[in-house]
This record gives C-alpha cells, structure tokens and sequence, in this order.
C-alpha cells in the first residue's frame, strides 16, 4: 500500500514536471513570437529614416535650382534694357535732315532731327533738349552747335514703339555760336554738314547749300 502511494506520487511529479516544462516552453515561444514583428518594425522603421535623406537630396537640387535665379540678377543687357525700359543706344537711330537742299541768306536753314525706334520692343528715350545737339560745319570749320547756346534745358521722357519716329525742329538763325546764338552773323556761303546727337547717339552728316544772296 504505501509502494502504491509513492509511485502514485512520482507519477504525479512527473506529470507536473511535464506540465511545467510545457507551460514553460509556450511561454518562451510566446516571447520569441512578440519580439519578431518588433524587429521587422525597427528594419521598417530605418528604411523609413533613409527617405528624409532622399529628400534632402531633392532639397540639394532644390538648392541649385534657387541658385538659378541668384545667377540670372546680373542679367543679360537686354534683359537689364526690359528691367529698366530705357532704350539703348543700339535700339536707336538718330538721322540728320534739312528742310530744303539750299537756303539763300534771307531764309533761315531749318535742321531736323529724327530718332526711330529700330529694336523689338518698346522704350523710353530723353527727347529734351538738354539730350540734343545740333552741329553745322563749313570747310572743316565748325560755325555753329547748340552745345556753345546754353540757355534752358528740357527732359522729355518719350516712349517709342518699335518703328516710332520722332523728330526735332530748330531755326539756325545764320549766327556764329562761339560769338552769340541768335543773332545772325556773317557766315561764309557754301555747303554747310549738319550733324545731330542724341545723347551720345550721333547721326551721319548730311549737306545743304546756303547761297550768296
């Protein structure tokens, strides 16, 4: 009777111990199972953390592209001629004209000037007079200019669409200019070369004849 109790007893330990080990066993694989999603989450997660870096290289591109705009401030001188709107000197012709080929001395030469808009675009040019001068040589000799006249000077801002002409007038009165503007002087007759300047842009020459009577 009591060797039937004590192998009942093993009996029951070892049962036990089987129990515990089994326990024991769905216990750990039960651990192992929680902690491998956690780790395909932390490879996951450091995939994730290299995608800011390819933005960042998009960000270096970005960079450049902003350097662009840095690059194109100084501009070309046509786009600084569009930024400012004035015309330069090569979208411009300034020409030279009489009112007649000859004047005798009873008539005053009339001198024109013209300035057209040769470019592509729209621009603004200084019409004034303080812009303009008007020149006359004879024989090499020059006679007049309105650069000795002085006097009031104008700024006159003119906006001129491609193929715009405008002109200028001025009455030479027959005076020598290095001795007074207005008053008629005794000038020699002959062919004078009238040249007209349009702050700095200057004309060809062009001739007429003033006669003896």
């Amino acid at each position: 009777m009591y060797r039937r109790r004590r192998l009942t007893l093993a009996v029951l330990v070892i049962f036990v111990a089987a129990l515990l080990w089994w326990l024991t066993s769905l216990a750990v694989d039960a651990l192992f199972e929680d902690e491998e999603p956690g780790g395909a989450g932390t490879s996951q997660g450091g995939e994730a953390t290299s995608q800011p870096s390819e933005g960042a290289g998009t960000g270096s591109e970005g960079g450049e592209g902003s350097g662009e705009p840095g690059s194109g401030e100084s501009g070309s001188p046509d786009e600084q001629t569009e930024e400012t709107g004035q015309c330069a000197p090569e979208d411009i012709e300034v020409r030279a004209s009489t009112g007649a080929d000859s004047y005798s001395r009873t008539d005053a030469p009339l001198l024109i000037m013209e300035v057209e808009n040769t470019s592509s675009s729209d621009c603004t040019v200084d019409l004034g007079t303080g812009a303009q001068e008007f020149s006359l040589e004879h024989a090499n000799q020059q006679i007049f200019t309105t650069a000795q006249c002085g006097g009031d000077t104008t700024t006159l801002e003119t906006e001129l669409e491609p193929g715009d002409v405008e002109s200028s007038h001025l009455t030479w009165p027959l005076s020598d200019s290095s001795k007074d503007c207005s008053e008629p002087a005794d000038v020699p007759s002959g062919e004078y070369e009238l040249t007209v300047d349009l702050d700095g842009s200057r004309s060809e020459p062009v001739t007429f004849m003033l006669g003896d009577g």
